[in-house]
């Protein structure tokens, strides 16, 4: 059996058949929304330490720049980059350790909405992916319903779904990309481009997918709130100057 099958899809699906339970709810909009809140909380730790240390990184962009624009020696630039990362106290791949942390819970998630939003309920049971201490849903309501408005999330093709989804992902890439290291115009294009992309795609798969990544964005943008309010970002070394650079600058 997979690797992956077991140490992540198949833990993910029976948290989310779990939450259901816990809550006595049919619905799979509801147990999305409560399986993403899960995962956010198991990685908030590591998410307030990767802000701070964006944080950190952005106060030293100045310097880094610096050093890349006045040093043409290679192997004296990485040394004095490496001089700057470890004067704040920060390893320069913290970012990508975070994003892999990550990967794996996001893509689960994924698949496990994929698998129930296409083939249904009794996937999970021909395929005896539940615990035995987890219940079997004897139905799982795909339904998204405000009032006059209905939404089957197994089907594709939800506009109003993929509106939400690109909006919520411009917003959140404009709270990260304020405090990325890069100024380059390309990047900042992304903050624009990406999210129309997503939206389109989104039209694509079914909803229930949809669905999961909307939360996501939703709640990744209260935790960036919450962490820029109320996370202290530590003392941040002072920039270099010329003179703490051994005059080299």
């Amino acid at each position: 059996m997979n690797i992956l099958f077991i140490v992540f899809y198949q833990p993910i699906a029976n948290l989310l058949f779990f939450l259901m339970d816990v809550v006595r709810t049919d619905s799979i909009v509801v147990g999305v929304l409560l399986l993403v809140v899960v995962v956010k909380l198991i990685l908030l730790p590591s998410s307030i330490k990767n802000s701070k240390i964006q944080q950190k990184l952005s106060e030293i962009s100045g310097d880094l720049k610096d050093i890349k624009e006045n040093i043409k020696d290679k192997k004296q630039q990485m040394e004095k980059t490496l001089e700057v990362y470890k004067r704040v106290g920060v390893n320069p791949f913290s970012p990508i350790v975070f994003l892999l942390l990550q990967i794996p819970f996001f893509i689960s998630i994924f698949f496990v909405t994929k698998d129930l939003g296409t083939m249904g309920n009794d996937f999970f049971a021909t395929k005896n992916v539940l615990y035995d201490f987890v219940a079997q849903p004897a139905h799982i309501d795909f339904t998204l319903s405000f009032g006059s408005f209905f939404l089957d999330t197994m089907q594709s093709g939800a506009i109003i779904i993929a509106v939400l989804i690109g909006v919520s992902q411009f917003v959140l890439m404009h709270q990260t990309q304020k405090k990325a290291v890069t100024t380059q115009k390309n990047m900042k294009a992304l903050v624009y481009v990406l999210p129309i992309f997503i939206a389109f795609l989104s039209l694509s798969i079914a909803a229930t997918i949809g669905v999961y990544w909307l939360f996501n964005n939703l709640i990744s943008i209260l935790q960036e709130v919450f962490i820029n309010r109320f996370s202290n970002g530590g003392d941040v070394a002072p920039s270099l100057t010329p003179t703490d650079q051994g005059g080299t600058l």
